[in-house]
């Protein structure tokens, strides 16, 4: 990705409709589509990103992110705030910074490098409309060498972990869930797919 621009370009390329006809009733969405989420993710209408004292990421990283998946029309709506109220009830992942652990050293040793970290929050519960688990209290980690990342890696990193927020699983080939600095910013129809079943547009 060498720009803003080109990310929008490959983006919509990539946005087709899907048919989500076929889907079994019977199953959960993770069991339809379990190549590509590694659980369920709905908790309400909005998902905050809010960062903590401490986190210095650019704001229009945070623009950006937001923007990109507010772009694929799913019924959760990203929001970047410096504040938020408890009393909301929404899907909030705190922005946190936090050194590493030293097995990740030894891992970054071996190339296995992250700038960024996406954590699930202890607290969970069940919605019954969906049958998917929704994780309170989620938080994502900026790891130090993050900011010694260009400016492209630092949003391909934070927008890869909040697509783990929203229950999309890693490894995905060629796509943004592969990692980054793998020319792939954008998600594949598949994963799309189980987006919108999960997320459906009200």
């Amino acid at each position: 990705m060498k720009n803003s621009i080109g990310l929008f370009v490959v983006l919509l390329f990539f946005v087709v409709p899907v048919n989500l006809s076929a889907q079994d009733p019977e199953k959960t969405f993770y069991q339809q589509f379990s190549d590509v989420l590694y659980d369920e993710c709905w908790c309400g209408d909005s998902l905050i990103i809010v960062p903590d004292t401490g986190v210095h990421v650019e704001n229009r990283i945070y623009e950006e992110v937001v923007s990109f998946w507010n772009s694929l029309g799913l019924g959760v709506t990203f929001v970047f705030s410096h504040n938020y109220k408890p009393e909301q009830n929404d899907y909030v992942v705190l922005v946190q910074r936090f050194e590493g652990y030293p097995w990740q050293e030894e891992a970054c040793k071996r190339g296995l490098c992250t700038l960024a970290q996406f954590h699930e929050g202890i607290d969970r519960r069940k919605n019954e409309n969906y049958g998917g688990w929704c994780f309170l209290g989620a938080f994502l980690w900026i790891l130090d060498r993050f900011y010694n990342g260009s400016y492209e890696e630092q949003l391909e990193a934070f927008t890869h972990e909040l697509g783990h927020a929203l229950g999309l699983d890693d490894g995905i080939d060629g796509t943004l869930m592969q990692g980054i600095d793998q020319d792939g910013f954008f998600l594949n129809e598949r994963q799309l797919e189980a987006l919108k079943a999960v997320y459906p547009k009200k």
